[in-house]
């Protein structure tokens, strides 16, 4: 859910120190589910807002820091929305917040160039991570933990002298590689299996402690608030490897996502999905209650924290077997709802449901 501030309210609130303090932290914790999108500032021009925020104090470095730390969140988060709605990979690079030529490897993979849609489905699923904040070219990771599939990026500051463009971050650089390439800090191999794949416990966990890992170890290559500037390189074979990896994932696994929704296919979930998009967006949890079973290991109260809007986004996004993952890749990338369904005398009805935050490491509760 976006909130939307005027410059004015923008600058009242940063005269107060304690909420100066908090906008740096906070952006340090913008993924974590309760926050995942950051407020959409009304900034027109960033350079303004330096002006009059250093008059109301003298500390210019740590206005102009936490100036950055809210434009390059507002950016990446606006370009990650993008992405995820974007109709088709033209579309996507194509959007003001990418340079030219910064994700045209994108569209050569020869699934992509058939079916342009590969790699905005596989934004709508990612979590977002920042490094290198305050340098002159912060680093951003885009990671699906269900394709486990990073999309290693380069940002920069837009100089608004040299553009008729809104200034602001946009992307220089960006180099697709499986997870587990990213993790082992070498190139991306046709062998690579996903790096959850190693792990004996139940998926939903899989996608939480594959993203966690993620993190840490992105974390520690490139801190959050450092200033460094890296040279990112990729040879052709591996950025090719790398694309053709994904796609083979999402290709693969999304005929399982329509043919769940498909009332003729031989085995779907159709009625069951329905009726569970329908409880969600219900205004109060009594239909979402009926519908679960009596010994849930969460209650539609639980699922209900989740705000309006976000439930009613929720879509089946990925299907393995009889569980199906939930999730609105618009408005809360990192929360996700797993279903369990299983036959009835009509079709299939959710026989466990659980809500869990990819940044959390526990389900909710």
């Amino acid at each position: 859910m976006k909130i939307k501030y005027s410059l004015w309210r923008l600058i009242a609130a940063l005269v107060v120190i304690p909420i100066l303090g908090f906008l740096c932290y906070g952006f340090f914790i913008w993924r974590d589910a309760e926050r995942n999108a950051p407020p959409q500032s009304a900034l027109e021009d960033p350079r303004t807002f330096v002006q009059q925020r250093v008059a109301l104090r003298d500390d210019a470095t740590d206005a102009a820091n936490c100036l950055q730390l809210a434009t390059l969140g507002r950016d990446v988060e606006s370009f990650r929305a993008s992405a995820a709605a974007a109709s088709n990979m033209k579309t996507m690079t194509a959007l003001p917040a990418v340079a030219p030529g910064a994700l045209q490897d994108l569209g050569k993979g020869e699934i992509s160039s058939r079916f342009p849609y590969v790699w905005p489905y596989i934004m709508a699923g990612c979590s977002t991570v920042i490094g290198n904040s305050l340098g002159d070219e912060p680093v951003v990771a885009f990671y699906n933990p269900y394709f486990d599939v990073a999309l290693l990026t380069k940002w920069t500051f837009r100089d608004p002298g040299h553009t008729t463009a809104k200034p602001g971050f946009v992307m220089i650089q960006a180099i697709p590689m499986t997870g587990r390439a990213f993790i082992e800090n070498r190139v991306s191999l046709s062998t690579d299996y996903p790096v959850w794949s190693d792990s004996k416990e139940l998926f939903e966990l899989r996608f939480l402690h594959a993203t966690q890992n993620f993190v840490k170890v992105f974390e520690e290559r490139y801190p959050p608030f450092a200033r460094d500037s890296v040279v990112f390189s990729a040879g052709a074979d591996s950025i090719a490897t790398a694309i053709n990896v994904s796609e083979n994932r999402v290709f693969y696994l999304l005929r399982w996502v329509i043919d769940a929704q498909n009332a003729s296919a031989p085995v779907n979930y159709k009625s069951g999905i329905d009726q569970f998009r329908e409880a969600l967006s219900a205004p109060s949890p009594g239909k979402l209650s009926a519908l679960l079973p009596a010994d849930n290991p969460q209650n539609a109260q639980t699922i209900f924290r989740l705000p309006s809007d976000v439930r009613k986004g929720m879509k089946p996004y990925l299907v393995i077997g009889e569980n199906v993952i939930f999730l609105n890749p618009l408005d809360h990338p990192t929360a996700f709802i797993a279903v369990y369904f299983r036959p009835a005398a009509h079709g299939y009805v959710p026989a466990l449901a659980a809500l869990f935050n990819l940044n959390s490491g526990v389900p909710a509760g």
